[in-house]
């Protein structure tokens, strides 16, 4: 028969034990939303990037087009130059240069051509993307971040519920043994509860 002291120790084992797995569950679900959080941040990392290419992509296909306008622009101004030098041919130059002008008002916009009537593609990359990216996310290096934050969050937390894991076998064992020998597995196995506890505190606060 049972003494009674063994009885109520055996007992009080038992709450620690569902006490430490009632924590280890909370613990192991705040690592897979960890996880979780890490995967969402790590698609919207990539829709961002993807966003940010086909911006670039469309942009420069745009500009590419106001090249080709400006490049005709300058050929039709320059042929009328040289028409317009040849007797008898004032009518075709007049032509060319209305040419020329329809191409520089009707397709190329104006704060593109600077002063010296040359092309500016920088200003016309950086005003057409300015455009295109309007209410789109194109930084995708801060949900990468935020993934990789997250991630290391919850491998801190799992680091944690591997000591939740000793601690219940500890005292598992300490409720198995019926010798001086289970005090000892117990206060290994409250230790590692203690430290398991404030350690996934520690990384639900910090991260």
């Amino acid at each position: 028969m049972d003494e009674p002291g063994s009885s109520r120790y055996s007992t009080f084992l038992a709450i620690m034990i569902a006490v430490v797995s009632v924590i280890g569950a909370f613990i192991a679900w705040r690592g897979s939303v960890a996880f979780s959080n890490a995967g969402s941040a790590d698609t919207r990392g990539v829709l961002a990037l993807v966003d940010d290419q086909m911006v670039q992509a469309q942009a420069g296909s745009v500009v590419l087009g106001d090249k080709i306008g400006f490049a005709a622009f300058k050929a039709n101004e320059r042929v009328s130059t040289l028409l317009e030098q040849v007797p008898g041919y004032e009518e075709v130059a007049a032509a060319f240069r209305a040419a020329a002008r329809s191409a520089r008002d009707d397709y190329i916009r104006q704060s593109y051509i600077d002063r010296r009537e040359a092309f500016d593609e920088s200003r016309a990359l950086a005003q057409t993307r300015e455009q295109l990216s309007f209410k789109k996310d194109l930084h995708p290096q801060p949900h990468f971040d935020e993934a990789d934050q997250a991630r290391t969050k919850g491998g801190w937390m799992l680091f944690a519920l591997v000591w939740f894991g000793a601690a219940i076998v500890c005292m598992t064992l300490a409720d198995a043994i019926q010798n001086a020998m289970r005090h000892i597995f117990f206060v290994l196995g409250l230790g590692m509860f203690v430290l398991g506890s404030v350690l996934a505190v520690i990384v639900e606060i910090v991260g």
